[in-house]
């Protein structure tokens, strides 16, 4: 039977995590608090979709059993001082899988004075051990990406104090090669070739020793890479490093807070996450709405990420769930 237009929009039912509540034992007592999957950073994806990680007050991961995804490990902060009187020194801000999804490489800030403790900590997934991490003392990092090979992380980092922000690539032994100022997003090019980012108000593409190639354009934040070497910037553009041209649609009106942007890996479609209502809605490269999920009961704030096998995970902060929806 020939499909509608309305069916095609139709989601497939879900699978549902249920990410349950942990509880913070600290100097001051001890407190339960729920996991929330858009509370920060949201999501990431294992490139081999067996793992994903939430990236709350902790890294929370979750990994395939075969029978659902079950809880895994998690990456707590670092702290410092006696048990009597301990303090924080350093809470995660964003995380990445390498390509081959064997490890996740863990952002992390200063806190509490502690920001010659700043870096980067590399885990393994297959036991949640640290197994190489560096410093950035002084950097305030919070937007990670990792080059394909791995040997390579795309950093953004905040300004504190008088130090003031930078974007920056960083080799896996801290070395920094200077990508520009104040940044909002970093992405590797799929071949691992070049790297966009949003500095200073402009997305800008660089090769992997720090040189601007290409052109520049207007931005606030660069979703991702197009498999065609596009990128996607602000949900609406397509743009063309390569020529300067930019592709510009009209981005689907739909009520609620934006929350956050992604790309399908094959290039077919855009996709954003909605808070208050929490919804998520794809759309095509025209502009055209391709997919709608169902909006979530509550109040609730809602990320989303997509796999690389096109499956969409959508993070539940009123229910503390993550729903996982097949590709279509």
């Amino acid at each position: 039977m020939k499909k509608t237009a309305k069916e095609k929009t139709t989601a497939s039912p879900a699978t549902v995590v249920q990410l349950g509540k942990w509880t913070y034992h600290g100097p001051h007592g001890s407190f339960e608090n729920k996991i929330q999957p858009a509370s920060l950073g949201g999501f990431r994806w294992s490139p081999d979709g067996k793992r994903f990680a939430i990236l709350d007050s902790r890294i929370w991961v979750f990994q395939d059993s075969g029978k659902g995804f079950k809880y895994a490990w998690n990456v707590d902060a670092e702290s410092t001082g006696p048990a009597e009187d301990q303090k924080l020194a350093t809470r995660p801000s964003d995380a990445a899988f390498a390509a081959g999804g064997e490890t996740l490489f863990v952002a992390q800030h200063g806190v509490n004075d502690q920001h010659d403790r700043a870096g980067v900590r590399q885990i393994a997934v297959e036991t949640g051990a640290e197994v190489a991490s560096f410093r950035l003392p002084g950097d305030y990092p919070e937007r990670i990406s990792v080059h394909p090979g791995g040997k390579l992380l795309g950093i953004v980092s905040g300004q504190y104090g008088t130090r003031p922000p930078e974007t920056f690539l960083a080799t896996l032994d801290g070395k920094k090669i200077p990508l520009g100022g104040r940044g909002s997003s970093i992405a590797f090019s799929p071949g691992g070739d070049r790297v966009a980012a949003v500095c200073d108000g402009d997305a800008r593409v660089f090769d992997l020793v720090g040189n601007e190639v290409g052109s520049v354009a207007s931005a606030e934040d660069i979703a991702g890479w197009l498999p065609d070497g596009r990128v996607v910037i602000d949900g609406c553009v397509l743009f063309d490093p390569g020529t300067g041209k930019e592709e510009r649609f009209s981005r689907p009106d739909i009520a609620g807070r934006l929350k956050n942007f992604f790309v399908d890996p094959s290039g077919r479609y855009i996709g954003a996450a909605y808070a208050y209502p929490g919804r998520v809605v794809c759309w095509d490269l025209r502009g055209k709405v391709v997919r709608e999920l169902p909006i979530l009961p509550g109040k609730s704030e809602t990320a989303a990420m997509v796999a690389s096998d096109g499956r969409i995970l959508v993070g539940d902060n009123w229910q503390s769930k993550v729903h996982v929806y097949p590709a279509t």
